[in-house]
């Protein structure tokens, strides 16, 4: 009796999660994990998937980098229904003894694998037994933007989710918003403005270079050696022609595009605003845009551009948003 009662008082799991491997581009062997809600049955599914660099499932680059962004969104969901299946990008360190040789990483890491890994995941969360796969759905942070928008033009007609959501996702090539980045940063270092103007030249012919050749010039400035190592040439290529206005034209579903106010990185005004209107101009399409007042990069809250905004919960507004599309859309 005493064991039956402390039973009763014990609270149901909200959420049960388990490591999910799979096969992406080039048979690299990749790693999620499927969150699901407590009970049984199936449940519909979104696919989160993070912004650029060695980022993982969570949304981290640790130690460095810990926003917990993707977590927090599984989390969340899982306490309202809904599964998600978030995985570890082929450039989170975790792979690292499965890297090819240094002279093979411009090919390993240019931007078509990480578009077919992601589309590798979303049919890997298809087929999952607790998932219907008649209800998905896709969320991307940042470049995972990006590419959630690019895999609308590889799904088949009948794998196309019936949800997107596209969170601080660039609405411009991304030149442009790299031309924005670092025109900023070099405002807040307090640059001189000849060296300045120096380095904006040079970036701008950079990527004019890498656009067209897939290959890093030789005479990057210093400044900018970090954003361009020798390999990077065929990501930034496919990022850069990639277009998000003229495919978020083309795309098929329900679409929720969010953006924070005191986004530094992405625009609210040229970048979400600029996805919503393309998606507006589609026949018979579903768009929603939230600009969040207080809100980072990262979608945490904060006072100004110039917090971090990397730590702490997600802003429950976004938090309302999220949920409230993805229930009326799954």
């Amino acid at each position: 009796m005493l064991s039956f009662l402390i039973a009763l008082a014990m609270p149901s799991p909200v959420a049960t999660a388990r490591e999910v491997s799979f096969v992406g581009h080039g048979g690299f062997q990749l790693k999620g994990e499927l969150m699901l809600p407590s009970g049984e049955g199936k449940f519909p599914a979104i696919l989160l998937m993070p912004g650029s660099g060695p980022t993982d499932r969570n949304g981290n680059q640790p130690p460095i980098l810990v926003t917990d962004v993707l977590k927090q969104i599984a989390e969340d969901m899982a306490q309202n229904g809904i599964a998600t299946f978030r995985f570890d990008k082929r450039a989170a360190h975790v792979y690292k003894d499965a890297w090819p040789k240094p002279e093979t990483f411009g090919e390993f890491f240019s931007w078509t694998p990480f578009v077919e890994d992601a589309l590798a995941a979303y049919r890997a969360m298809a087929a999952q037994k607790e998932v219907d796969a008649a209800r998905l759905g896709v969320a991307g942070h940042s470049e995972g933007g990006s590419i959630a928008l690019a895999l609308h033009g590889r799904f088949t007609a009948n794998e196309t989710p019936k949800a997107t959501v596209l969170l601080a996702a660039p609405g411009r090539k991304i030149d442009a918003v790299l031309d924005d980045q670092i025109t900023r940063a070099l405002r807040v270092q307090k640059v001189p403005a000849e060296m300045s103007n120096t380095i904006m030249a040079n970036l701008r012919e950079t990527t004019k270079a890498i656009a067209a050749t897939g290959q890093v010039p030789s005479n990057v400035h210093p400044g900018l050696r970090a954003l361009f190592p020798p390999y990077i040439g065929a990501y930034y290529r496919g990022w850069i022609n990639f277009d998000p206005v003229d495919t978020a034209k083309k795309a098929k579903g329900a679409f929720l595009v969010v953006n924070g106010a005191l986004d530094i990185q992405i625009s609210p005004e040229r970048d979400a605003k600029a996805l919503h209107a393309a998606l507006a101009t589609r026949s018979g399409g579903v768009q929603e845009l939230v600009i969040l007042p207080g809100t980072s990069h990262n979608l945490k809250k904060v006072q100004s551009e110039s917090e971090p905004g990397f730590a702490g919960p997600l802003t429950p507004e976004f938090l309302d948003a999220f949920r409230k599309f993805a229930k009326a859309r799954l």
